[in-house]
């Protein structure tokens, strides 16, 4: 796997692992919304490519649409 997020190391290129609650807004609560730190974390690791989805799983922030786009790991934008 390359330019992704796990809750775990992985090996490949351009990978974060070992998630930190803090990345969230509240991961006690089940709500894994980005917090301001873990946008940060996440921003430009991972690449948008055809087939991917054109807006965040909430639906409303759309994604950038072009192949080899680096954007924010995740379901949510923040």
């Amino acid at each position: 796997a390359s330019f992704s997020a796990f809750d775990e190391a992985v090996a490949g290129n351009e990978n974060v692992g070992a998630a930190d609650p803090a990345w969230f807004f509240n991961s006690a609560s089940a709500d894994y919304h980005l917090s301001v730190m873990g946008a940060a974390v996440f921003a430009d690791i991972a690449r948008w490519t055809s087939g991917d989805p054109l807006f965040d799983i909430d639906g409303d922030d759309p994604r950038s649409g072009v192949d080899g786009t680096m954007e924010h790991a995740g379901a949510d934008l923040p």
